[in-house]
Order: structure tokens, then C-alpha cells, then sequence
């Protein structure tokens, strides 16, 4: 059952499948938090709009942080709101807002306002609040990053270290799968189509047996979006304990963005795959501050868990130098474009 607060949020700012009305279309996250700080502010919480004169808290006069008009139009979406929440329900869908005690800690922690208000997903809820490794890669990586992909997963499945990772082709679905098939756990993190994803023959007995949760904080029925894609690979980032990019263009795409706005935001420590063969982009991500991690670790007989750990030691502050105040390789870091060409 949603709570009054996500009730709330879902009738300001969720689509429930519906295109967006050109005369109250949904709030963004911006209007949203505006409209929060003010009821906070008040003492109160977005439930009191549903409850009578609820609507009459918010000041009419023009420059307020939302039209009235437009939230009670908004508001008056209950109808819409039960049918979307019933097909979600019948399809095996849950709804998460920021305010409940389900919703993962560390969006909470890590992104303060830019957690997603809502997450919409499939599978074992207990797994988003689980960390593991983050892993992320290019579409189309190379044969060495794919069996290192595959490798990586099945040593994080034999220590119970969940998988999260964002569900595209390449990279993320050879860590997802290979977890899985290993015996582990996965997290899908999904920036379009998570209604027909649930329904997927790779991911319908895993999502069943508790082993993957797919969750997203788009619209169940959200079609892809090159925006969309890039926002969400900071849920990735801060689900995990630490992360790892397994091969990366230089200065391009969504890999390559999502990698140097964690080293800029310190999300998760940064782990990058290193090596004689790697490509340009690893290799910028490094001098930048990301760990390098050769795969011949996999090799040795040594804990992954505790080897992860102990190499990253320091990064919640930066590792800072105490006379420069700067991270290792900061300086670099600067001359690194955040985002590149798009995906």
C-alpha cells in the first residue's frame, strides 16, 4: 500500500502512463522540493493536500513556487492514479518515495536532493538496500572487457556481493547474468521500459526466486530517452559500495559521463580496469583518481571483498593531500569534460 506522502508525490509528478497534460503537466524534481521546503516550512508534509482545505495551505498570490491551479488539477488525478497503481500491482510493480522506509538509504545519503522522488521496480526489495559492486562499461566493449565482466561477477557471486548495474547491452548485461548464473544477486538499474523488462525471459524466474530486483525512476512504460540514461547512472553509482568501469570511451557516451561525475561526487570508490590492453577512457579515468584494478587479482588468493576495502581507504574525504588539499590525480580531474557526445 503507498503511503499518503508517495500518494502525493506520484499525483504531482508521476505520468501513470499517461502522456502529459500541455495544461498541468507533471511537477519536475525542482518545483517539487520547492513546494516540500515551503509545506516544511509550515509544518506540515504533502499528505495534508489530500486531506480537506488542504489545497487552502498554499498561498494564492503570483511568484509562488507552483501555481495553485495547476497543483489542484494535479491532485485531482486520484482516478488515474488507483488504475495505474492496480496495472502496476497485477504486473508485479512497486512504488518507492523518498520518505519510505523501504526507499535505499543510499540514494538517500549519497544524493541528498537528487535521489530520484520515486522508484518503480520488480524483484527483492531487500537488494536495494544490500550495496555491492557497481559495474559499468561500454555497449560495445571489447572480447577482453566482456570476459573480465564475466569474471568480475562470478567472484562477487561466490562472496555474495551483489551486482548492480544498469541493464544495456554489452557490459551491463554480462555482469547482471553472469552474477546470476554464478549464483549471485543483481540490481538492474533501468532507465527505459521497465514494464516490459519484468516480462523478459532472462529476467522473469530471477526477479521470482529473489536473486535480481529491476528498478527504475522513470515511468514503468517510459520509452528510452538519451537524458533519462545519463540521470540514472548516478542511482547506480550511489547503490554501491564501490564500482567499477570495466572499459570506457574516452570522452564520450553515458559510461564515460557516469564515471567522471562519481569522481567528482564520490559516490563509491572508483575502481577501473587496468592493464597492458585497456582502452584510452580507462586510462584517463585513472590518471583522474580511479583505482586501478589489473584482472590478474582474480588470479591470486585473495579476498575481493577485503582487497575492495583496503584499497579504498580514504576515498570518502578524497585521500587529500594535506599541504594541497587536493585528491590524487584532482587536477587532471578538472581538464575532464563531465559529459561527452551522447550514448
Amino acid at each position: 500500500m503507498l503511503s499518503p506522502d508517495t500518494q502525493v508525490t506520484l499525483l504531482l509528478c508521476g505520468r501513470l502512463g499517461q502522456p502529459a497534460s500541455e495544461d498541468a503537466p507533471p511537477l519536475t524534481p525542482s518545483e517539487y522540493h520547492r513546494l516540500t521546503e515551503w509545506l516544511e516550512s509550515q509544518g506540515s508534509r504533502p499528505a495534508r493536500l489530500l486531506e480537506p482545505g488542504g489545497l487552502d495551505l498554499l498561498p494564492d498570490e503570483a511568484g509562488f513556487a507552483v501555481d495553485r491551479d495547476r497543483i489542484a488539477a494535479l491532485l485531482e488525478r486520484g482516478g488515474s492514479l488507483a488504475l495505474a497503481v492496480e496495472s502496476w500491482a497485477n504486473r508485479g510493480i512497486w512504488v518507492l518515495g523518498r520518505g519510505d522506509n523501504a526507499y535505499p538509504e543510499r540514494l538517500r545519503r549519497r544524493l541528498g536532493r537528487q535521489a530520484p522522488l520515486l522508484l518503480y521496480g520488480a524483484g527483492n526489495l531487500d537488494l536495494l538496500q544490500g550495496g555491492g559492486l557497481a559495474v559499468a562499461g561500454s555497449r560495445d566493449a571489447d572480447a577482453g572487457a566482456i570476459d573480465f565482466t564475466r569474471r568480475i561477477a562470478g567472484a562477487c557471486a561466490g562472496e555474495d556481493i551483489p551486482i548492480i548495474a544498469g541493464g544495456a547491452r554489452g557490459v551491463d548485461a554480462e555482469a547482471i547474468s553472469s552474477a546470476i548464473v554464478e549464483g549471485g544477486r543483481a540490481v538492474g538499474v533501468l532507465a527505459d521500459s521497465l514494464a516490459r523488462a519484468i516480462t523478459a525471459r532472462r529476467y522473469r524466474d530471477h526477479l521470482r526466486d529473489g536473486a535480481l530486483t529491476l528498478a527504475s525512476p522513470f515511468d514503468p512504460a517510459a520509452g528510452f530517452n538519451v537524458g533519462n540514461a545519463m540521470s540514472r547512472n548516478k542511482i547506480i553509482y550511489a547503490l554501491g559500495d564501490w564500482s567499477l568501469v570495466t572499459a570506457c570511451v574516452a570522452r564520450s557516451g553515458g559510461t564515460w559521463a557516469g564515471a567522471v561525475e562519481n569522481l567528482k561526487s564520490r559516490w563509491s570508490p572508483l575502481f577501473v580496469r587496468a592493464g597492458d590492453v585497456m582502452p584510452e577512457g580507462n586510462r584517463l579515468l585513472i590518471d583522474g583518481g580511479g583505482i586501478a584494478l589489473d584482472p590478474t587479482i582474480l588470479d591470486q588468493p585473495v579476498g575481493l571483498r577485503g582487497w575492495l576495502d583496503k584499497r579504498s581507504v580514504g576515498w570518502s574525504d578524497g585521500n587529500r593531500d594535506t599541504r594541497s588539499g587536493q585528491a590524487p590525480g584532482e587536477g587532471i580531474l578538472k581538464q575532464l569534460p563531465l559529459f561527452g557526445d551522447p550514448l
